[in-house]
């Protein structure tokens, strides 16, 4: 009898069952990795705008928090969402996540 690599989970390889959840997981992994991937051609400034970002600070409160005025905010989040291909603030958060430069909420 053969060895698998894979402990008996009492479903056949090509089960469906587990075939999507599969899927979804390696589409995340590959997903952070390109996301990390674009995090590391950040600016060491764009790098903490987006961790302010991911722990959903408005642009008012990243200016206070940085010291910096609000329309050097909004060209810093401009330059993210240029260079991650986000769409919103949303996505810069997300982004942050996937990155693993924020936290998980507690």
């Amino acid at each position: 009898m053969r060895s698998s690599p894979v402990p008996w989970t009492g479903y056949r390889p090509n089960d469906r069952r587990i075939g999507c959840a599969t899927l979804r997981r390696s589409t995340a992994d590959r997903q952070a990795v390109a996301a990390g991937r674009k995090v590391e051609r950040l600016t060491d400034r764009e790098l903490e705008v987006l961790t302010l970002i991911g722990r959903g600070m408005s642009n008012s409160e990243i200016s206070a928090h940085l010291y910096i005025s609000a329309a050097t905010t909004k060209s810093h989040v401009a330059r993210l969402l240029a260079k991650l291909d986000a769409r919103d603030r949303v996505q810069l958060a997300i982004a942050a996540h996937e990155a693993k430069i924020v936290p998980p909420p507690e």
